[in-house]
């Protein structure tokens, strides 16, 4: 899905939730505040961003939205990185799931670890986001792939399978028994199969505990869906739970961006309206600018989407607000925040930070990469087939 490039980086950006209006005092380059107001919880949003820092440098190797665990027992209370990409420099031979802590409690992370190749599965022959999430036992990291053929071509169709172990640094891939073949956890539909950006939750409050929201492209239902599936064993098979509008951004393209979906990337605990809609969900996408000398170089966070009940049977559709995301990166067209993907707990939740009896206010980190270019300006942005 991804070439190999250059050079990789992976930056922090810092984030604040607060329900409803917090008055902020602005340092270095002012902070970006937008506000929405949620009709079916009755609440208005005001959302938050900083600029951050530098976190990583991979030299070599393609980085595509990271999963950031916010620091708990789970990690040693460190935050840690995971993602999928290329395990040698400068080639895609193999891939592998990396991981790497931040030991010194700095948002500085060292180098990563290679801790499950590709290789070490025989049907896997590309991956793309690592999703991981923890059960109290052990973790299990989701990952979007592509399989091979019977005549071990690399096929088109993308699919979920999953690794699993007591320590992020201590996995293997869950295999059809007698075999080293990964389990399919989710088979995505031809052409093109499940979507990147899909997200997994262990949420103790759903029918099952394995929350699964994902795209699937070639669903009969039409592509632009967020499927909410549960599962006991946070595998095969899953029940489909419901069937809703993913949130997007009918105003994109008249600004000269490309359209994207928004998908359920983090869960909010603790709001006010908790017991009777359960946990509000919350993401973030980034968007090409498809026009003039800087065309399809970049892209730019430009909505979030907002999910008011993503672990109820009744979910209600994603719904977009305007969105970006501050960068160390930016131009005249917006800030560049390659894929941004939210911190989260080890089950996929944003735990409150604080509260009044009237507001709620959660504090977050987003991982993004603000230097995705293509090759020449005649790719398309989407295509993110180089990384300077």
């Amino acid at each position: 899905m991804l070439q190999p490039l250059v050079r990789t980086l992976t930056t922090l950006a810092q984030l604040c939730v607060v329900l409803p209006l917090l008055q902020i005092t602005a340092q270095a380059r002012d902070p970006n505040t937008f506000s929405f107001y949620s009709w079916d919880r009755n609440r208005t949003y005001t959302i938050t961003t900083y600029e951050g820092a530098v976190s990583l440098q991979f030299g070599g190797h393609w980085l595509y939205q990271p999963s950031l665990i916010l620091a708990g027992p789970e990690t040693n209370n460190l935050r840690v990185l995971v993602f999928n990409s290329n395990l040698n420099a400068y080639s895609d031979s193999d891939q592998a799931i990396w991981v790497t802590s931040d030991v010194y409690n700095t948002m500085q992370f060292p180098q990563p670890t290679a801790v499950l190749r590709m290789s070490q599965s025989s049907n896997i022959c590309d991956m793309a986001d690592a999703r991981p999430i923890w059960d109290g036992s052990q973790w299990h990291v989701y990952v979007q792939a592509l399989l091979k053929t019977p005549s071990g071509s690399c096929g088109d169709t993308a699919v979920i399978v999953k690794a699993k172990g007591s320590s992020l640094y201590s996995l293997a891939w869950d295999v059809e028994p007698g075999t080293q073949a990964a389990k399919v956890v989710v088979a995505g539909n031809p052409p093109v199969g499940i979507g990147e950006a899909m997200q997994w939750f262990f949420a103790t409050s759903a029918p099952q505990p394995f929350v699964g929201i994902f795209n699937d492209w070639g669903s009969p239902f039409g592509g632009g869906k967020a499927q909410g599936t549960y599962s006991s064993s946070g595998t095969a098979p899953l029940t489909p739970w419901y069937l809703i509008d993913a949130a997007w951004s009918p105003y994109l393209e008249q600004q000269g961006y490309t359209g994207t979906l928004v998908f359920p990337d983090v869960l909010l605990t603790g709001s006010l309206d908790e017991g009777v809609f359960g946990p509000p969900g919350m993401g973030a996408e980034s968007s090409c600018y498809m026009y003039g000398s800087e065309a399809n170089k970049y892209q730019y966070s430009r909505i979030g989407g907002y999910y008011p009940n993503p672990l109820q049977a009744n979910a209600l559709n994603g719904v977009q607000f305007g969105l970006a995301i501050r960068s160390i990166s930016f131009d005249i067209y917006g800030e560049r925040t390659f894929r941004p993907r939210f911190g989260r707990n080890s089950r996929g939740f944003l735990p409150l930070s604080s509260s009044s009896p009237t507001s709620r206010t959660w504090y977050t980190l987003v991982v993004y990469n603000p230097t995705q270019i293509n090759n020449s300006s005649s790719d398309p942005c989407n295509k993110y087939s180089r990384w300077t």
